[in-house]
């Protein structure tokens, strides 16, 4: 009797651990269940909400930057295979009240910053004005002047332009290392629709995206502290005019070209416009690209600008090609030639200088 027992209470905890097994795989399942389902949910819904972003998203990435209308400011060309300058702008109703440009270049391995004060006056021989003031025509920013009147005092010439439209401050070595550092991060891309939009309401530039995609890339390779700053915001004189030499003193060889400063080539430059001193002009933005310059002279006027060489592989000449806007030029038995590129400036691209 008591064997028999036993064996009936041996054989319930058999059936009780097994009803317990078989309710315990019934709640896995049930549970297995529920979180495919719970998965499945999360991702029709993220599936629909990326149906109905994503093309908005594209949409916004490819649409075009707003740019500023100028006949000048557009020639350049941005390629980090030469030396790229790319002028900063910040704009308050009709105010430049931040101003500098990045200058970068593949064989250099930090984006150099130049800052400059925009309130800094120009000393020319009809009137003392400020970069700020001549930046505006009509109450509307002349980008074309803008870039002259740097051009005119640091010799330098301007292949893209960013100008944005806030009260921010943004144009300074911390921020611009920020920035870089940002840039294709989960943040970037979690905010890329907002940041577009900001953009577009906020911004103009001649830069395109793949371009702008070129200079980022170039950007986040370099070394961790990206930026070198050169500060000219108190290159100023006692009356306030943008002291020139102090300038170039302080940018030194900084920003020439690496490849045309090895190439050595000889360059005449005439002044065929009907405006003075642009063959001066022209001759620091070649000096400071590394070129040397063998003299400049008065010539012929012509309209259109024309650039004479005898070797058409010549770094410097395509350059020149961009600066100026036009085609260059084999030089013919009846055009002389004592160096290696013969420049005839025309009014096409003086115009811009007659302030």
């Amino acid at each position: 009797m008591l064997k028999n027992q036993t064996k009936n209470r041996f054989y319930d905890q058999q059936v009780s651990s097994q009803s317990k097994k078989l309710a315990e795989e019934r709640s896995k399942k049930k549970s297995g269940q529920f979180f495919r389902v719970l998965v499945l949910f999360f991702l029709v819904v993220v599936s629909l909400t990326l149906i109905v972003q994503v093309p908005s998203l594209i949409g916004k990435i490819q649409k075009p930057f707003h740019f500023i209308q100028s006949k000048f400011a557009s020639r350049g060309e941005i390629n980090i295979e030469q030396r790229t300058n790319i002028l900063l702008v910040t704009q308050v109703d009709k105010k430049v009240t931040e101003l500098g440009f990045l200058s970068l270049e593949k064989g250099d391995r930090k984006v150099k910053l130049v800052k400059i004060n925009p309130q800094a006056k120009i000393d020319t021989l009809t009137l003392s004005k400020s970069f700020s003031e001549r930046a505006f025509t009509n109450g509307n920013l002349n980008i074309d002047r803008l870039e002259a009147s740097l051009m005119l005092t640091l010799g330098y010439f301007f292949d893209g332009y960013i100008v944005v439209n806030d009260k921010i401050n943004w144009i300074n070595k911390a921020v611009l290392e920020e920035l870089i550092d940002s840039f294709y991060s989960p943040g970037f891309f979690w905010k890329l629709g907002n940041s577009k939009d900001y953009l577009d309401r906020k911004m103009k530039t001649n830069i395109t995206l793949d371009k702008a995609n070129s200079l980022i890339w170039f950007s986040k390779n370099l070394t961790p502290e990206r930026v070198s700053l050169i500060d000219l915001t108190r290159s100023i004189d006692s009356q306030g005019i943008f002291d020139s030499q102090s300038s170039a003193n302080k940018l030194g060889l900084f920003l020439s070209d690496n490849s045309i400063s090895k190439e050595e080539a000889a360059v005449q430059i005439e002044n065929s416009s009907s405006v003075p001193g642009v063959g001066s002009i022209l001759k620091a933005v070649v000096t400071n690209l590394g070129g040397n310059v063998l003299n400049v002279s008065k010539a012929e006027e012509l309209e259109k600008s024309r650039i004479l060489v005898k070797d058409k592989n010549n770094l410097l000449a395509k350059r020149l090609e961009t600066i100026l806007g036009v085609r260059m030029e084999k030089i013919s038995n009846k055009d002389s030639i004592e160096g290696d590129i013969k420049v005839k400036i025309g009014n096409d691209f003086a115009s811009v200088f007659d302030f």
